[in-house]
């Protein structure tokens, strides 16, 4: 460690400013260091290694070496300049370093977003309700059955015959109305469209039973994109003209266990009832952990207000988006299908990122506040709350993936993820010291309530 002049201006709790001068002496010693480590490894022309005048070195390699050692004072220096005001960054400084010369100072100054010193208020003892969710023999079913409907095999339906529920309908559409508002665009082909009532897009679902090859119908719904927004300008309206409708020939017990890899086992659906229960279970669970999370966040947005610098916001938005538009890509979705343009895209979530990133903030400070920090005892709590089943290999394999996610070489994904644990184990303290009101509901009338929440928050 050297001594250096560190001036830290605090712009709001979040924002500060760092002016740092680095000694002459400091600059020299490091230009000399870095030489020397040039006069090893440097081929000089007429020259044995390591035998070239250092006026000749000087003129080859002083202007690598000066931005070699301006890189490493910016490092050292940075480094002992926010551990020494203990602060923590949230995110790479904005700094520009300008030039370095030999026998002068060197200064510079940069901007650095900072982990806030919060005191949260009005978390304990909340209003919260949880869903009591369960599974029937016709939940069970009906996901079985889905996944046969999924890999079932097409084939066309007779000419003039009308198209029922699990029909697949191959059309090409033409938008007409975009969040209620007239647009005029040309005709395109779509995916083909299953006609499941149960889908998230079953209002459109109704509109196409009973439609024939060859028909033009308009269709209407609320629903703008996946996430529908609470505004309630989400209508839109297409004019679809039918080309092709296949209906699905349902494949047998036998050819159904086959196709999902379990071939020639007599339990085979029984085995995939199994299965399905696990996914089913888990996915309840993880269902009611969001709505028990969505409704903290809410008390404590609401109870403890954060003006967020302009710069965290868009960091946060930048990533929602980009987030958004590789979950559309996999889903094999264009995110221009439902927003016209970036810009449209971002201010439709611009809410979602600064009430997402203030959470994060107010949730991390509580849990410090209650002594819930990153480490192995966060880790093994999250796994003793967590729900395997009673199964031993269940929580290794759990563990193995959270070291996994905790060690990978992306460490901002890496620190994102513990954070993700900490929200956890946050909301499940919050919880336990709420006023709690359960309510037994069926797993069907689970998805009805979570499908008229915003989507844009899940």
């Amino acid at each position: 460690m050297f001594k250096m002049e560190i001036n830290v201006v605090e712009k709001n709790k979040f924002e500060y400013t760092v002016n740092i001068c680095i000694p002459a002496s400091r600059v020299d010693e490091l230009v000399e260091q870095e030489f020397g480590s040039v006069v090893k490894m440097a081929h000089v022309p007429g020259f044995r290694p390591g035998k070239a005048p250092r006026s000749v070195l000087e003129a080859r390699y002083l202007s690598y070496v000066l931005d070699q050692v301006k890189q490493k004072l910016f490092e050292e220096s940075s480094d002992q300049a926010m551990r020494q005001h203990e602060l923590k960054m949230l995110s790479p400084p904005h700094v520009e370093l300008g030039q370095l010369q030999r026998g002068k100072e060197f200064a510079y100054t940069m901007n650095v977003y900072v982990k806030p010193a919060l005191e949260p208020c009005g978390y304990e003892g909340i209003a919260i309700q949880r869903f009591n969710v369960a599974l029937t023999d016709d939940d069970i079913h009906e996901a079985v059955e889905k996944i046969r409907r999924g890999i079932a095999r097409y084939q066309p339906i007779p000419e003039g015959e009308q198209a029922q529920q699990g029909d697949r309908v191959h059309c090409d559409l033409r938008p007409i109305m975009v969040q209620g508002e007239p647009v005029a665009e040309e005709w395109r082909a779509t995916d083909p469209i299953v006609l499941d009532q149960q889908s998230t897009r079953s209002e459109a679902v109704d509109q196409l039973l009973g439609i024939r090859v060859g028909e033009l119908r308009q269709i209407t719904t609320d629903l703008q994109t996946p996430d529908a927004d609470p505004s309630g300008q989400n209508g839109w309206s297409v004019e679809l003209l039918v080309k092709k409708i296949d209906r699905p020939i349902l494949p047998t017990d036998e050819e159904f266990c086959a196709m999902v890899g379990i071939e020639g086992k007599e339990d085979g659906i029984a085995q995939i009832r199994q299965k399905v229960t696990e996914h089913l279970s888990d996915e309840v669970q993880r269902v009611v952990h969001h709505h028990l999370k969505s409704q903290v966040y809410k008390a404590i947005l609401q109870a403890n207000p954060l003006d967020l610098p302009d710069g965290l916001i868009h960091d946060r938005l930048e990533q929602m988006v980009e987030d958004k538009k590789q979950y559309l890509a996999k889903q094999g979705e264009n995110w221009q299908k439902f927003w016209p343009d970036e810009q449209s895209m971002k201010d439709f979530f611009f809410g979602h990122a600064r009430d997402s990133l203030a959470g994060t903030f107010l949730m991390m400070a509580i849990g410090e506040k209650n002594g819930m920090k990153p480490g192995k005892e966060i880790i093994e709590s999250y796994l003793d709350h967590g729900n395997f089943n009673n199964s031993p290999q269940q929580r290794q394999e759990a563990e193995a993936y959270i070291w996994q996610n905790i060690h990978q070489e992306d460490k901002q994904q890496a620190s994102d993820f513990m954070v993700g644990l900490i929200e956890s184990e946050v909301t499940r303290w919050i919880v336990d010291h709420a006023h709690v009101t359960d309510e037994s509901i069926s797993y069907e009338m689970l998805k009805q309530r979570l499908s008229e929440e915003p989507k844009r928050n899940q």
